[in-house]
C-alpha cells in the first residue's frame, strides 16, 4: 500500500554538498498548492521537478538558466514513495546535502513531521512491454499489479562484480531495504571527478569507498548495498512520473541518463 501524506510541521536538515564540499541547509515546509518546489536561496530562484530542466551528470540536476539544484534523487525518492505531492525545499546552495549518502535521514524526518491523509488510488500504469537502451545497458519494462524492480550492476572489481537485487517496492520495503543504502565510489575516480568540479565533498562518512581491491570503510549496511543504492537512485528518477508506478522493470547496468530516458518513453516524450 502507498499512502498520501502532508507535512504538518517544518523542519531543517543540514549536511555537506557532495559536489561543492560546502555545508548546505535545507528548510522543508508544506507547499502552498505549488506541488514540489525547490527554492535556491543563494540564487534567489525556484525550480520544479520538470523533465525539461533535467541534466544528468554523476547525479540528477535541475538547471534552468542561472537557476540550478543538484543531486535531487535521494530526496525525491523519499517524497515520491512516502506520498507527498506538495512540499517546498528552501536550499542554502546549489545542491541538496548528501547526508550519509542514503535517503535514511530524510525519510525519518519526513515521517516524523507528517501525517497520513489516506491511501493512494491513482497510479501510473505500465500498459505494454518495451525496452530502452544505451549501448549495452538497458531497461525492460512490462505491466504488473505491483512496482517490481530487478536491478543488475556490473563492475570490474573483486568486491562487486555482477550484483543483482529484485524487490517489490512498497512503503515498507523502501523504508527498510532501499532508503538506507548509501552511494558508493572508487578511489581511482576521485581525483578526476574533483578536477571537473564534482565530488569535492565526498568522504568516508558519506560514500562507500573502494580502492582497486577492497572496501576501505566497512561495514556495509547490506551485503549488496551497492545495487540497492542504484535502486534508490532509480526510484528518485522515476518520481518524474508524478504518480506511484505499477510495472515491472528489469534494469541492466542502469544510470541516471537511462532512467530519465525510460521516464520520457513511458510519458511518450521524444
Amino acid at each position: 500500500m502507498f499512502k498520501k501524506r502532508k507535512l504538518v510541521s517544518p523542519f531543517e536538515i543540514k549536511g555537506m554538498g557532495v559536489h561543492s564540499g560546502s555545508e548546505i541547509k535545507v528548510k522543508v515546509e508544506k507547499g502552498e498548492r505549488e506541488g514540489i518546489v525547490f527554492y535556491n536561496q543563494r540564487r534567489k530562484c525556484k525550480l520544479s521537478p520538470e523533465l525539461d530542466y533535467v541534466k544528468n551528470f554523476s547525479s540528477t540536476f535541475l538547471i534552468k538558466g542561472n537557476c540550478e539544484i543538484r543531486t535531487i534523487e535521494h530526496f525525491m525518492s523519499a517524497v515520491y514513495i512516502l506520498g507527498f505531492d506538495s512540499i517546498r525545499f528552501s536550499i542554502s546552495g546549489d545542491e541538496f546535502p548528501i547526508l550519509d549518502g542514503s535517503a535514511k535521514e530524510i525519510v525519518e524526518s519526513l515521517l516524523v513531521h507528517s501525517e497520513i491523509m489516506g491511501e493512494i488510488d491513482d497510479f501510473f500504469l505500465v500498459e505494454k512491454d518495451g525496452i530502452v537502451r544505451d549501448k549495452d545497458s538497458f531497461i525492460r519494462y512490462s505491466p504488473s499489479d505491483e512496482f517490481l524492480v530487478d536491478y543488475t550492476i556490473v563492475y570490474n572489481h573483486p568486491s562487486i562484480g555482477k550484483m543483482s537485487f529484485s524487490v517489490a517496492i512498497s512503503e515498507e520495503t523502501f523504508i527498510n531495504e532501499i532508503s538506507p543504502a548509501r552511494t558508493f565510489g572508487f578511489l581511482k575516480d576521485a581525483e578526476y571527478l574533483k578536477s571537473k568540479g564534482y565530488a569535492l565533498g565526498a568522504n568516508f562518512e558519506n560514500t562507500v569507498v573502494f580502492d582497486s581491491e577492497k572496501l576501505l570503510n566497512p561495514p556495509l549496511r547490506f551485503e549488496n548495498e551497492m545495487v540497492r543504492h542504484k535502486i534508490l537512485d532509480f526510484i528518485g528518477d522515476l518520481s518524474f512520473l508524478r504518480k506511484p508506478v505499477r510495472g515491472y522493470f528489469k534494469v541492466y547496468k542502469g544510470g541516471h541518463s537511462l532512467h530519465i530516458k525510460l521516464v520520457k518513453e513511458l510519458l511518450n516524450i521524444s
